[in-house]
């Protein structure tokens, strides 16, 4: 329902959820920081920008999107991270850092108490594998 109805892109543009797409299935180090923290790697092999994201609770939620199909809040697979409520704009940067080695960083710009203009690509992929 997410990846192929209308509805998933409103969850999106509501700043409910930031889809990580088109990756590889692997295991990845990934970082929520804010966009004044420096980053631990340079020079991204993709980036996604003008994302939207609004926390309520206080924290947010790191899980695969099959996931959401069988919804079950307290699974063991999914990463809770405290970020303080309100607005954010984010962009998504994916590092290669070694053949075998790979990174993505949520970078959140915020909070404030307005909703950020959304601008981002919803089709925008970040993969970091080319397969030409």
């Amino acid at each position: 329902m997410f990846s192929t109805s209308e509805q998933g892109d409103r969850v999106v543009r509501d700043g409910i959820a930031i889809p990580a797409q088109n990756i590889d299935p692997g295991f990845y180090t990934v970082l929520v920081r804010h966009a004044r923290s420096p980053s631990p790697w340079q020079d991204p092999k993709v980036t996604s920008a003008g994302w939207v994201l609004h926390v309520r609770s206080g924290e947010l939620l790191l899980c695969g999107l099959g996931y959401l199909t069988k919804w079950t809040p307290d699974h063991p697979r999914h990463r809770r991270i405290a970020v303080p409520p309100g607005w954010y704009e984010a962009e998504v940067r994916g590092h290669l850092l070694d053949p075998d080695d790979a990174a993505y960083e949520f970078v959140l710009s915020g909070p404030t108490g307005a909703r950020p203009t959304f601008h981002a690509h919803l089709d925008h992929g970040l993969n970091l594998i080319d397969n030409d």
